[in-house]
C-alpha cells in the first residue's frame, strides 16, 4: 500500500429531514456544546437556531443549523467536521443519518494529504497543478496557501502545509452542482465521486518539451526556439503561464502537449482506497459497469 498520500473526507454537508429533534441532539458518541441564536450574516435570515455537537474521543464537530425562516430550505442544515486525524468516518454518519427521514448531501470536502516522500509542496503544485477549469485566485488564501476556483464554482482547491500532520493537503471542496454533474445526491455516493475526481478535477503534468520543440520548429522555423526557451522559463514558477504564453503565441490548444505525472497513480489509488473503505458496495457496482460498457464496446 502506497503511504505517500492519503484522502479523509474533511467536511460533509447536507440537508435533511430529521424523524425529531430529539434525535439529532443524542447522536451517540456526542455531546451538546451550545444552541444559539446566530448573527446575521446576510440580508435574508436562514435558520434561527445552531446546534453545536462535539465527538466525546476526538475533534470531530456537527453543527446542526434547525427552525428554517424561508418556506423553500430543509428542517435542517447539518455540517460535520472531521478530525484531522480520521477525517469524517461512515460510523459518524451512520449515526446522524439514522436520526433522518432523507437526506441531500450539498458539499463534500475531500482532502489528500502528502508524505514528506513524495515531495509535494507550494512550487511543485504551481509548476505542475491542473484542476480542471477552475483559475487561481490571487486574492484568496492566506501567506503559502493557494486557492483555484470559489465557493460560487462547481468547486475550490485549497493547497497549503498542514503542521499538525507534518504534510502538504490538497483540498478539494466540491459544491452541490459538480456533485449532482457526478452522480452524487446521497452520502454513499460520495465513493463515485472520489473515484471520479481525479484526473478530470486535480492532476499533475509538465510539458513534453521535445514534441512542443518540434511542433514549434515546424510551425516557426527559427523563431520556435525563442518560443520554447520562454515558455520553459515561464513553467519554471508556473504551468499556466507557460500554457497561456504559448497560447498566445500561436500554439492551438497547448494542452495536448502535457504529459501526466508518475504521482498521479498514486492519487488514483489512494481515492479508490478510500472509496472502497467508504462504500464498498458503490465501488463494486461501478466496476463492474465499466466491465458491461468496455465487453460492450469490444462486441
Amino acid at each position: 500500500m502506497n503511504k505517500q498520500c492519503q484522502v479523509k473526507l474533511d467536511r460533509l454537508i447536507f440537508t435533511a429531514v430529521p424523524r425529531d429533534k430529539a434525535g439529532i441532539e443524542n447522536v451517540a458518541g456526542f455531546r451538546r456544546v451550545s444552541d444559539f441564536r446566530p448573527q446575521p450574516q446576510a440580508k435574508l435570515r436562514t435558520y434561527e437556531r445552531v446546534l453545536k455537537l462535539r465527538c466525546t474521543t476526538t475533534s470531530c464537530e456537527i453543527v446542526v443549523q434547525h427552525d428554517p425562516q424561508l418556506p423553500w430550505l430543509a428542517p435542517v442544515r447539518i455540517t460535520i467536521i472531521g478530525d484531522d486525524l480520521t477525517g469524517v468516518t461512515p460510523e459518524i454518519i451512520d449515526g446522524i443519518i439514522a436520526q433522518c427521514r432523507h437526506h441531500t448531501i450539498t458539499l463534500a470536502e475531500l482532502a489528500i494529504d502528502f508524505s514528506p516522500a513524495a515531495k509535494v509542496n507550494r512550487e511543485f503544485v504551481l509548476r505542475h497543478g491542473r484542476f480542471g477549469k477552475s483559475r487561481r485566485r490571487m486574492d484568496r488564501g492566506g501567506p503559502g496557501t493557494l486557492r483555484y476556483g470559489g465557493r460560487a464554482c462547481p468547486k475550490l482547491i485549497r493547497c497549503y502545509f498542514k503542521n499538525a500532520l507534518d504534510c502538504y493537503r490538497v483540498e478539494a471542496e466540491i459544491h452541490r452542482s459538480l456533485l449532482r454533474k457526478l452522480g452524487a445526491r446521497k452520502v454513499g455516493d460520495l465513493a463515485l465521486v472520489a473515484m471520479k475526481l481525479a484526473p478530470a478535477h486535480l492532476k499533475f503534468a509538465c510539458l513534453r518539451w521535445r514534441k512542443l520543440a518540434a511542433h514549434l520548429a515546424r510551425k516557426f522555423g527559427p523563431e520556435g526556439r525563442g518560443i520554447c526557451d520562454e515558455a520553459r522559463l515561464r513553467a519554471e514558477s508556473s504551468l499556466r503561464k507557460a500554457l497561456r504564453y504559448l497560447a498566445n503565441n500561436g500554439v492551438h490548444n497547448p494542452h495536448r502537449f502535457l504529459a501526466s505525472l508518475k504521482i498521479n497513480r498514486n492519487i488514483r489509488e489512494a481515492l479508490r482506497r478510500w472509496a472502497d473503505e467508504f462504500a464498498p458496495d458503490k465501488v463494486e457496482l461501478l466496476g463492474k459497469r465499466r466491465q458491461s460498457m468496455s465487453a460492450a464496446r469490444n462486441t
